[in-house]
């Protein structure tokens, strides 16, 4: 299939694309994602457009409905960032799944940093996490922001968003261990973390919830010098590390 050649900022598909980009809401409506890059393309198995800029050539493994070829000063412009790869696509949404019969949850409760979410989300997933749940009022899951420092590993974990009482209902109902990141919790190496599991993160300002705290195993980083804290994702990615080296055996 030969790409068909978009030179204006005004083409109803850039526009469309640049709303996928910026609104949650719209990407809801339509049901569709914007992704962009080579590697983070050749990975997905079905492409509703994809946009190529000028010099590139399709991937032959790709299946897609169609393919544009832009300039490359589009890109910057669908992209949002200043120096963007050749390769864009629109994509179907993931939908969420059931977390039931999972054994190692993690549940983001109000962490609103973007970036900090995706890597939080990319580390779980290197570390064997098999499910994700987002509280609401967490970062978007799919944020350009969260899109950029997860990669693929938005496409490859399950999810759910939901309330707190969610959160726990599916605790409960499904007999997980409960474990939540807290300054003034138990060195890890004290705990005995038992699957099925959910790991609770919070919001590094407020911490845990009434409930989380009463709830939960609360665990801690031990710091070797006086700092308020460690952001999230850095005290996240220890604590999946040192959960997941201690649950291998089970």
């Amino acid at each position: 299939m030969l790409p068909k050649l978009i030179s204006s900022l005004q083409h109803p598909l850039i526009k469309h694309l640049i709303k996928l980009r910026q609104k949650c809401s719209y990407r809801t409506e339509t049901q569709s994602l914007l992704i962009i890059g080579k590697k983070i393309i050749l990975e997905r198995r079905s492409l509703k457009n994809l946009l190529i800029a000028e010099g590139e050539t399709p991937p032959p493994a790709l299946s897609f409905d169609q393919v544009y070829r832009v300039p490359k000063y589009l890109f910057k412009k669908i992209s949002g960032v200043n120096s963007p790869e050749s390769f864009a696509a629109e994509v179907p949404l993931p939908l969420p799944s059931s977390l039931n019969h999972k054994q190692k949850i993690l549940a983001l409760d109000g962490v609103q940093d973007p970036g900090n979410v995706g890597t939080l989300i990319r580390t779980g997933l290197a570390l064997g996490f098999d499910g994700l749940f987002l509280v609401k009022g967490s970062a978007d899951l799919f944020n350009e922001k969260v899109l950029r420092a997860a990669k693929s590993a938005v496409f490859d974990i399950p999810y759910q968003i939901g309330s707190q009482t969610s959160l726990w209902s599916l605790i409960n109902s499904g007999g997980f261990s409960p474990y939540a990141g807290d300054l003034k919790g138990k060195d890890p190496s004290q705990v005995s973390f038992s699957r099925p599991l959910v790991l609770i993160l919070s919001n590094e300002g407020r911490g845990p919830c009434k409930e989380t705290k009463e709830k939960a195993t609360l665990v801690s980083i031990d710091m070797l010098q006086k700092v308020e804290s460690l952001n999230v994702a850095i005290a996240g990615g220890i604590l999946m590390y040192q959960i997941t080296r201690s649950t291998n055996d089970e």
